[in-house]
């Protein structure tokens, strides 16, 4: 009999336990509550800034493998390329095998080797030159760079800063003015 009595001792105080744990006081819903609204307040800034972030890096990174990919067609082809850059309105560079080619009629005018050839830069991120106005980049047959074609461009967003150099031997260079992850510093 004092067995049976245990067993039922033992069971009123699982039943007692199991009542106490079913659920969750106002208090310390009001504490999680809280602690994830301070977490998503110190988060928010910096997920925003992250994503601008590999957004730049992104159009920087098209832009710059762009050009490699004009003097890599121009030296497989052996024909003329041309990195078209138009800094004037919808901000964009494209490539192509024709010259009188910009980024409105590339459409009719493209390069049957290249998969994507337009970068569409989007309304937060601005392009420009050292001569401040739409340039075309002739790559020759030997990869190098035609006299006087050779220039900088200056990739910008609210935060950062970056230039893609293409030299006169056709070489593409980026850089950074700030420090960023996959760019060198200017």
């Amino acid at each position: 009999m004092v067995l049976v009595t245990n067993t039922n001792n033992n069971t009123k105080r699982n039943l007692t336990r199991s009542r106490c744990f079913l659920g969750y006081s106002l208090l310390e819903l009001m504490l999680a509550i809280s602690l994830f609204t301070l977490l998503t307040a110190f988060a928010a800034p910096s997920f925003v800034t992250y994503r601008e972030q590999v957004h730049f890096l992104q159009a920087v990174d098209n832009i710059a493998q762009l050009a490699k990919t004009a003097r890599t067609l121009a030296l497989t082809l052996q024909q003329p390329m041309y990195f078209i850059v138009n800094i004037h309105n919808d901000s964009c560079v494209a490539l192509s095998e024709y010259e009188y080619c910009d980024c409105n009629t590339l459409n009719s005018c493209a390069s049957d080797h290249v998969l994507q050839p337009r970068a569409q830069l989007s309304d937060d991120i601005w392009l420009s030159t050292t001569q401040n106005h739409n340039t075309k980049v002739i790559f020759n047959s030997l990869g190098a760079v035609h006299f006087g074609s050779s220039t900088t461009l200056t990739v910008s967003s609210s935060q950062y800063n970056a230039k893609v150099t293409i030299s006169s031997l056709g070489r593409v260079k980026a850089c950074s003015q700030q420090i960023l992850r996959g760019i060198a510093r200017c």
